[in-house]
Order: structure tokens, then C-alpha cells, then sequence
């Protein structure tokens, strides 16, 4: 049985429904692992060859220990293959502050500086429910602020901030056991060979 290991998730990933042009067809594959988001400047295992955002596995790393999440220790991290780069690059996606008014559609690599230094609805995420705020209302949201209930990004259920972090760590470890279970060739046992009948009774 794999050993429990104990991650917190961010919410601030880029999924599937900010992404506008989805005609270079964005599979699982350009899919962190750990985060379920986007891959964000994306590192790779050099014995697995799963890919992670860089902060997720770094995290990963800091709580856990030396190995990645498929047990390759130790993780010995290698260049992604400049194909994925080059398709994340062509990328379209909405501004994070959409829901705020941003109509601001940006591309991969020019996404990061619109953020944190352009954008006109400039948000923050509030430490006690996880969801992004504007800046200006964030006192006055965090003085009044239930922590919410939070959807985990890989079974969907919703689960309390308090108990969130365990939860998506749990949750994690039991969806990588059963994609290792189904990755792993079952052996089956060799026939026995049949005793020869030499006529004694």
C-alpha cells in the first residue's frame, strides 16, 4: 500500500473552460498531474516522463520527500520536450478576473504580466474561502468571509476549507494508486507443468 502523503491544491490554475481556442486539440496530456490545471511552466520526471507545473512539484517535493508523486526516487527533473512548449504557446486563454469584468483575451506566455501587473480588475485570493476577490473589497470580504464549501478538483465533491487539504491529498493518492494499478501488467501465474504419468498407482 503507498504511503499517505499530505498536499495542498491551489486554486489558481488555468482550466479547460479559460481556454478560447481549443482547435490544437489540448489533451490530458498538457494536464499537470498534480493540479489538474494547465501545466504552467511545465518541468518533467526524467523517469517517469510525467509532466508538472514547476510550482507543484517543487511543493510536492518540499512536503513529501526527494521522489515525484509515481514514486521515482530520486526525482530527477528533465527539459519538456519543446513540442508542449510550442503548443502552449499557441494558446488563447481568458484573463483569470473575467468574472470581474476583464475581457482581456491573452496568449500563454504574455497570460503571467497581464495578471500580476496589467490587468484593470486586479484580484487576490482570500486566505479563509480560497476565492478570488477583488483588491480593493478584499478587507471588507475577509472581515466577513465563512470559510466556503470547495469544489476538489478531481472527484468534484464538495468539501470545507477546513478539511480541504486532507481531503484533495487523500483524494490524490487514491486516484495515482488506481492509475498505477491500471498501468501495471497483471502477472499471471505460469501453468504448472503437468506431472508425467510414469504408470505407479
Amino acid at each position: 500500500m503507498a504511503e499517505t502523503h499530505e498536499f495542498y491544491f491551489d486554486d489558481d490554475g488555468i482550466n479547460s473552460e479559460r481556454i478560447v481556442n481549443d482547435e490544437y486539440q489540448v489533451t490530458n496530456e498538457f494536464f499537470c498531474t498534480i493540479c489538474q490545471s494547465l501545466l504552467w511552466k511545465p518541468t518533467s520526471c526524467g523517469s517517469c516522463h510525467h509532466l508538472f507545473c514547476d510550482k507543484c512539484i517543487q511543493k510536492w517535493k518540499r512536503i513529501n520527500s526527494p521522489s515525484c508523486p509515481f514514486c521515482c526516487t530520486p526525482y530527477v527533473e528533465k527539459r519538456v520536450p519543446p513540442y508542449i512548449h510550442s503548443l502552449l504557446g499557441r494558446l488563447s486563454i481568458r484573463c483569470r478576473n473575467s468574472s470581474f469584468g476583464c475581457t482581456e483575451i491573452l496568449s500563454y506566455n504574455s497570460l503571467e504580466q497581464h495578471e500580476t501587473n496589467e490587468c484593470q480588475y486586479p484580484t487576490k485570493q482570500c486566505h479563509i474561502c480560497g476565492n478570488y476577490i477583488l483588491t480593493d473589497a478584499s478587507d471588507q470580504h475577509q472581515s466577513s468571509c465563512i470559510p466556503a464549501l470547495i469544489e476538489c478538483r478531481i472527484c468534484k465533491h464538495l468539501v470545507d476549507s477546513e478539511s480541504f487539504s486532507q481531503h484533495t491529498s487523500e483524494c490524490f493518492r487514491a486516484r495515482l494508486d488506481d492509475f498505477i494499478d491500471r498501468m501495471t501488467p497483471i502477472n499471471t501465474p505460469a501453468a504448472l507443468p503437468l506431472q508425467k504419468n510414469n504408470g505407479n498407482t
